[in-house]
């Protein structure tokens, strides 16, 4: 159904429908780009805080949707044809933070939100409500299109008219400021602003309406609104409701936008999801769930308020330094506050099967090895198409010792399985060099050789893949692959990561502490230490969807030899029997943080080795 009139356009982006739109004019409430706005510009920067400040000064406020083309059609532009582009090319919280800081006052409740199209593409638009009278009018630094710092003593007032947006005329102004001058005498900020105010006023009549009221759209759920702002009321000074009870993209929560009871109080908005407690939420800690979520609240979802409704609402403090959040569809997380102002969302760790694209990179370009080991860490960021592998980060990380943890993990191991005649490899000085897959802008690929017993090697390799049209994600992987493994054999003296059986230390095959090991070092180094050759900002990440990291064990051979079985490799037997005759793989996805504690990350290692066994034949698997 083709939207007509603002609400109707707001409704259908939100509900994921931007075709709607399409047949619309641009006009006092509605702007279309083909393109996104390009920030590295800094005329691109001045136009997105022009047009976002031009629809604040309005009396209803306004669209503008990036992605549609338009045509001239009797002199008016007509929105004419959905072009889509990728989000990883668009960083949404940017664009939240260019709006707060290039436009004065900040305007309230402005949302940076993607529209999912129906073949899986999407548009971006920028919504902003009606803002609160007293705050007018909105105001920029005066246009410069030049790099450097933003002058401050220079102001311009962009305004909306028809399908247009331009400047508060320069003679307009100074007529006005000149009269207010001639009357007043040297007036002050007040008498200026009041001035400036008459101004845009005069320019651009605003007919009154009247405001909404609380939790007016919701229909049944009317009233969690009405008692969280009650709640809300009784301890903190609140003003009135800015808009009308949006629903998000999903339909999985409703939200509504309230006024700061004065320009030093922040402004609120009051939430309800259903089966949960309704909330009210200050507007920074909104903003960031905004901003972390790519600009919606489907992506992350809403504060954990619990689903005691008979507890009543929940009003979460302004100062609150982490909020847990669900009811989004990229599962259960929280939001943290990291220094002031910053805030990263973080996924709750959680174990699962689902296959990452990325997980058979890297696999077809060598002879298949008798056993692989490898951690697959795929991280899902904005903005990282723009990312690339320089000379200078190659350099700091061969010369790091990052990557010659893993070899000396494996080294220890090898040691303990009472190797001799290891005096031609030192473990603090392991050699990596390029290869043997594709290094370039935007992939490496670094390996090194790891002596094992009677003439069997072991290759620990380090890879990265920047994104590419299938594919948006930055991937790092750090695997094992070893040949001969038949030749290993063991002393008694327990490995590193101990817990070993009699069994165990007596047998010829690795046992699952060993693996534990493995990828413990290898999903540490794929995930903290290898995202910097690409330039990732892991203190700042913005998210497009959940990183994971993929954790596989496999058996491979050529396919004109015998099939492959992992119990051949590994001993089990700790995780009981098994009515599977081979098994040439087994694997389990973890979505987790990419930094953690060094103890969290060991147990969760264990954990998905316990999950993997149970999901691969091994149901009478307990924890190791």
């Amino acid at each position: 159904m083709a939207a007509t009139d603002l609400h109707e356009a707001r409704s259908a982006l939100r509900a994921g429908h931007p075709a709607a739109l399409l047949g619309l004019r641009e006009s006092s409430w509605l702007d279309a780009k083909r393109e996104p706005y390009k920030l590295r510009d800094p005329k691109h920067v001045e136009e997105l805080a022009k047009d976002v400040a031009a629809f604040a000064n309005t009396s209803v406020g306004g669209l503008i949707v990036l992605g549609i083309s338009t045509r001239v059609e009797d002199g008016a532009e007509i929105l004419e044809r959905l072009v889509p582009f990728d989000r990883s090319s668009v960083n949404t919280k940017q664009y939240s933070d260019l709006i707060r800081e290039r436009i004065t006052p900040a305007p309230r409740g402005v949302t940076v939100a993607w529209s999912d199209c129906d073949d899986g593409s999407s548009v971006l638009f920028i919504d902003v409500p009606e803002q609160p009278p007293a705050n007018f009018p909105y105001v920029v630094a005066a246009p410069v299109g030049k790099p450097g710092k933003v002058n401050p003593s220079t102001i311009a007032v962009p305004i909306r008219e028809s399908d247009s947006t331009h400047w508060l005329p320069r003679e307009e102004i100074h007529r006005l400021l000149h009269t207010g001058w001639t009357a007043a005498g040297m007036p002050g900020l007040d008498s200026l602003t009041q001035l400036v105010q008459e101004a845009v006023s005069s320019t651009h009549e605003r007919p009154s309406a009247p405001l909404p009221r609380i939790g007016q759209g919701m229909g049944g759920g009317t009233a969690d609104f009405q008692a969280a702002y009650a709640a809300l009321r009784r301890t903190n000074p609140v003003g009135a409701a800015m808009s009308e009870v949006f629903w998000d993209n999903e339909g999985r929560g409703a939200f509504q936008h309230l006024a700061p009871a004065s320009p030093s109080h922040p402004a609120w908005v009051l939430c309800s999801v259903p089966s949960r407690r309704a909330m009210a939420i200050p507007q920074p800690v909104w903003d960031a769930l905004m901003a972390a979520g790519g600009g919606t609240t489907a992506t992350i979802g809403y504060p954990d308020t619990g689903t005691d409704r008979d507890l009543g609402p929940v009003v979460i403090d302004k100062d609150v330094k982490s909020v847990d959040v669900a009811a989004g569809k990229w599962g259960p997380g929280r939001l943290v506050r990291r220094g002031t102002r910053t805030w990263v969302w973080e996924p709750k760790p959680g174990i699962g099967f689902g296959i990452t694209r990325g997980a058979r990179n890297w696999t077809g370009e060598v002879r298949p090895p008798q056993l692989r080991i490898r951690a697959l860490v795929t991280l899902p960021l904005a903005n990282a198409s723009e990312l690339e592998i320089t000379a200078k980060a190659r350099r700091g990380l061969v010369n790091s010792n990052s990557l010659d943890v893993f070899t000396n993990t494996v080294a220890q191991l090898n040691e303990h399985r009472g190797r001799s005649g290891t005096t031609s490899w030192s473990r603090s000085a392991s050699r990596w060099e390029a290869g043997p897959h594709r290094n370039a802008l935007d992939s490496a690929s670094y390996s090194s050789t790891v002596p094992f017993v009677r003439g069997s090697d072991a290759t620990a390799e380090a890879m990265v893949a920047l994104p590419h049209p299938l594919d948006s994600a930055v991937v790092t992987c750090v695997e094992l692959r070893v040949d001969g493994v038949d030749g290993w054999h063991r002393t008694r003296t327990p490995p590193p990561f101990g817990r070993y059986s009699e069994e165990e230390l007596s047998g010829t095959r690795l046992a699952l502490e060993e693996v534990v090991a493995i990828l413990f070092v290898a999903w540490t180094i794929a995930a903290e230490a290898l995202p910097a050759l690409a330039g990732v900002n892991l203190d700042r990440p913005q998210w497009t969807g959940p990183p994971t990291v993929e954790l596989r064990l496999s058996a491979e051979r050529p396919c004109n030899e015998a099939e492959p079985d992992l119990k051949e490799l590994i001993d089990f037997s700790r995780f009981g029997p098994t009515d599977r005759k081979a098994l040439p793989g087994m694997a389990v996805t973890v979505t987790a943080p990419p930094r953690m504690d060094e103890e969290a990350r060991l147990l969760l290692v264990r954990q998905a080795l316990v999950r993997m066994g149970q999901a691969f034949g091994f149901v009478e698997a307990e924890d190791l």
